[in-house]
């Protein structure tokens, strides 16, 4: 997603098959410009998912102490947010980036090695 160039870091979202990122502004820029991204989602903020852009969620639990403070948020939190649920595991995560990208393992292999030869040759 974040490629140096002269010392500056700078967004690469536009060139990416598929972005995994926290919810942050970097998931927002990748739905924005309707590259897939898998969200891995802390349950803080309900509204904040990405719109109209393909996209897997991947929820987890946050300590109440990291919850929103503002207490309209907060009080829709507590009533969605129930069970606990742990940080995706990796393999879940790339299950996810394959769901959206309609891969098989063996094509996930190959553009891994592809990645790995272009970024070597950059």
């Amino acid at each position: 997603m974040y490629r140096k160039r002269n010392g500056n870091t700078q967004p690469n979202a536009g060139r990416a098959a598929c972005v995994v990122s926290v919810n942050t502004a970097t998931i927002h820029i990748a739905a924005a410009i309707q590259t897939p991204a898998v969200v891995l989602y802390a349950q803080t903020n309900p509204q904040h998912t990405p719109w109209k852009s393909p996209y897997v969620l991947l929820p987890f639990s946050v300590t109440r102490e990291l919850r929103s403070k503002n207490p309209i948020i907060r009080h829709v939190a507590d009533r969605l947010y129930h069970e606990e649920i742990p940080f995706p595991e990796p393999d879940r995560v790339v299950d996810a980036v394959k769901q959206l990208l309609n891969f098989t393992d063996t094509d996930l292999a190959l553009a891994c090695v592809a990645a790995r030869v272009f970024s070597i040759n950059r």
